[in-house]
């Protein structure tokens, strides 16, 4: 196994933001970075989840009413009205595929749907999360590749 590449959670941070705006050649609304919201929005949004000492929210989808996929430096976080699941990068393996729940012409743009995102974890449990398809959909797949790479070979110290 390689050594890790020792990180702090800011220079986490900073590389899953550079990986986002790389993505959306810095032109993305609907995955956003997390510290464009509002203070008000974080606060709702971070009293459903409690965050480890030294973990930064970074990016965020929001996937439907009252329902978010947070980015922390250490984890994916689904965040709905009254439940909420996590998925530590170093427990992640990939995003495996996107399965859409209707079918629709190639050449139209699916604004306003949704698809069920696959996650497969290391020790080969697969998680379902809904996440909207298009351009959305794509920033979450490329953005947890990132976070696959982060897993394997980051070590995140304080």
């Amino acid at each position: 196994m390689a050594e890790k590449i020792v990180k702090t959670p800011i220079q986490v941070a900073a590389q899953l933001q550079r990986q986002y705006l790389m993505f959306y050649n810095k032109n993305g609304d609907e995955y956003n970075l997390f510290n464009l919201f509002s203070y008000a929005e974080h606060g709702e949004i971070l009293n459903k989840v409690p965050l480890g000492p030294f973990e930064i929210p970074v990016l965020i989808l929001a996937t439907c009413d009252d329902n978010y996929i947070v980015n922390t430096t250490t984890r994916f976080i689904r965040i709905g009205p009254s439940s909420c699941e996590s998925v530590y990068y170093t427990d992640f393996k990939s995003h495996l595929s996107l399965i859409l729940s209707q079918t629709f012409k190639k050449d139209v743009k699916p604004g306003g749907w949704f698809g069920e995102a696959r996650l497969e974890k290391v020790n080969g449990e697969l998680i379902y999360w809904d996440i909207p398809i298009g351009i959305p959909g794509g920033g979450f797949q490329y953005i947890t590749g990132r976070c696959s790479i982060i897993g394997r070979r980051i070590l995140i110290i304080p």
